[in-house]
C-alpha cells in the first residue's frame, strides 16, 4: 500500500479526534488492505471537555490511537501479526488538518502493545530534510526508542 495514502487516512482519522490537546491518528494495514484506523479519544462514554484539567490528564486517561486500532482489530478477531502501523499527529494548516511530525516515541504502554501484538513495522512521521517524512521502525526498534526517549532502561533480555 502506498505509504502516502496510508498517511492521509491516518491524518483524516486524527482530525476526527475530539482531543483539544493533540489530535493523533493511526492506520493498521497488511498488503493492500487497511485492517483498522483510530484516533485518540476518551474511553466511551466519557468526552473531552477541553479544560486545563482534561488537557493535563489526557495522555494518561485517553485511549491512544494505537490502543484504539489494536482494540478494534481484537473486537473484529483480526490478527495483526506481521501488519504495519502508521501514527501521525495532525495539525490545522489553513482550513484543513494534515499529518505532521509527532515528536519522538513517548508512550511505553503503546509501544509494548505494538511489540506484543506482533505488529511488524511501526511508521512514525519524522522531520527529515526540513519536511515531515514517514519512517519505518520494526516494533522492537520502536519499543527500544520509546524506552530510551522516556528515560527507561529495558529490564529484559531477548530470547536467543
Amino acid at each position: 500500500m502506498d505509504i502516502e495514502r496510508v498517511w492521509q487516512v491516518a491524518a483524516a482519522e486524527g482530525a476526527r479526534s475530539p482531543c483539544s490537546k493533540s489530535k493523533r491518528g493511526v492506520v493498521v494495514w497488511r498488503g493492500d488492505q487497511i485492517l483498522a484506523w483510530a484516533s485518540n479519544r476518551p474511553p466511551y462514554p466519557f468526552t473531552c471537555d477541553g479544560s486545563a484539567g482534561c488537557r493535563a490528564s489526557c495522555g494518561k486517561v485517553a485511549v491512544h490511537a494505537e490502543q484504539g486500532a489494536l482494540l478494534s482489530c481484537l473486537e473484529s478477531c483480526i490478527d495483526v501479526r506481521g501488519a504495519e502501523m502508521l501514527h501521525t499527529r495532525v495539525s490545522l494548516v489553513g482550513d484543513s488538518f494534515v499529518g505532521v511530525f509527532g515528536g519522538p516515541p513517548s508512550c511505553p504502554d503503546c509501544s509494548k502493545l505494538v511489540l506484543q501484538s506482533g505488529i511488524a513495522g511501526m511508521w512514525l512521521i519524522e522531520e527529515r530534510d526540513g519536511r515531515p517524512t514517514p519512517v519505518r521502525y520494526t516494533s522492537h526498534e520502536f519499543h527500544d526508542l520509546t524506552l530510551r526517549d522516556c528515560g527507561l532502561h529495558p529490564y529484559y533480555r531477548e530470547k536467543t
